[in-house]
């Protein structure tokens, strides 16, 4: 279900206004103009109301999605354009790469589908319904399709990227790295069958190899996000935790996810840095519309000291989201802190009952248990 943002206001405008469905737009483009993406979500929301037919409209809610950063309902509105329009294979192909992006594998496929019915030997569309095959584990599906799309494209490196993912993911590793360096050797300027190879190698005990291939990876492409995002973890993971910042801070710096600029401010965390990491948080927080950036301030205030503050902070981000799963463990730390067990196992319970597979949670639920023996 699609979020509506400032549902009252859009009400008002609704009930109180006779715009024009030519109007809306009009004033949706004009607030894209100058990059008011809310306002113009609003606006196009409006048009959608009064011309449900129209994907034209459907596009622009799911750019100005994208521009506030919501993936999943960018995802829903480029859906909808191409269910009303599944002849135009631009819109349906960013409606099942979105939908993939968002791990929505079932929903990724019609949109997929739709542009093949089009277009029999669009490779993108091949690639993005054999990756959401394989996210429905229709593995041997995915991997039949990829070896037809060979027959036609041997010499994409894109393909062999894609088969060695499926590969990987039925537990072929020697079938995939044959299948990742295939795809290395046609396009070794490419920084994701190196970067796929190298997490294949880390997985395989061949931390040398691996680390080889992010170097060449990040030597052909400096800004790579994945590449820089993978070698900072690799850095991270091998006790050479001092080097990687550089690597954190090139992953923020080049990537639109929120979740690299958390990892570069648990960078600054764990080298005793909070006020480098509060700073990024400041930068990023505006951005952001899951409530981690809010949870993760309010943990380091309250590590600092400032606990009124974080008190705060926290109690405000519960009320706008009661299932924010950090949330409610800091809750839990506070009271465990305040020798008030029974709080703290209601908070951790009600976030176990949301995540219940959460690393985090399963290591308060474990401080619980050890607290009460």
């Amino acid at each position: 279900m699609r979020i509506v943002i400032v549902s009252l206001a859009l009400g008002v405008s609704i009930a109180c206004s006779r715009g024009s469905f030519d109007g809306f737009m009009a004033s949706g483009d004009r607030y894209v103009s100058a990059r008011k993406f809310a306002e113009a979500a609003i606006e196009y929301e409006n048009a959608a109301r009064l011309d449900g037919r129209s994907a034209q409209v459907q596009v622009k809610l799911g750019e100005a999605y994208l521009a506030l950063e919501q993936p999943a309902n960018a995802a829903a509105a480029f859906e909808e354009a191409c269910q009303l329009d599944q002849h135009d294979t631009a819109v349906c192909l960013r409606a099942a790469s979105q939908l993939l992006a968002t791990g929505q594998f079932d929903r990724a496929m019609a949109p997929a589908r739709a542009v093949l019915a089009v277009d029999r030997f669009n490779l993108d569309a091949q690639l993005i319904l054999a990756s959401a095959l394989a996210g429905t584990r229709r593995f041997a599906d995915a991997e039949e399709r990829l070896e037809a799309v060979l027959a036609v494209s041997p010499s994409d490196a894109r393909v062999y990227n894609a088969l060695g993912d499926v590969q990987s993911q039925r537990g072929h590793s020697q079938a995939a790295e044959a299948s990742y360096r295939h795809a290395v050797q046609l396009d070794p300027i490419s920084p994701a069958p190196r970067v796929s190879l190298a997490k294949l190698l880390f997985d395989s005990r061949r931390a040398a190899d691996g680390e080889k291939e992010l170097k060449a990876a990040l030597a052909a492409n400096p800004d790579d996000v994945d590449a820089n995002r993978a070698y900072a973890s690799y850095l991270v993971g091998t006790d050479r935790c001092e080097d990687a910042e550089s690597y954190w801070k090139k992953a923020a710096m080049e990537s639109n996810d929120v979740e690299d600029w958390l990892s570069l401010a648990d960078y600054y965390v764990w080298s005793s840095r909070p006020d480098d990491a509060l700073k990024v948080l400041a930068e990023v927080g505006t951005r952001d519309t899951t409530g981690a950036v809010r949870a993760r301030t309010a943990s380091i205030l309250y590590d600092r000291g400032d606990h009124d503050k974080a008190s705060t902070m926290v109690d405000e981000l519960l009320d706008r989201d009661p299932s924010n799963v950090s949330g409610l463990l800091l809750r839990a730390r506070m009271a465990i802190d305040a020798h008030d067990t029974a709080r703290a196992r209601d908070y951790a319970h009600r976030a176990a009952t949301i995540a219940p597979n959460d690393a985090a949670v399963r290591d308060m639920l474990a401080t619980l248990s050890e607290s009460e023996q």
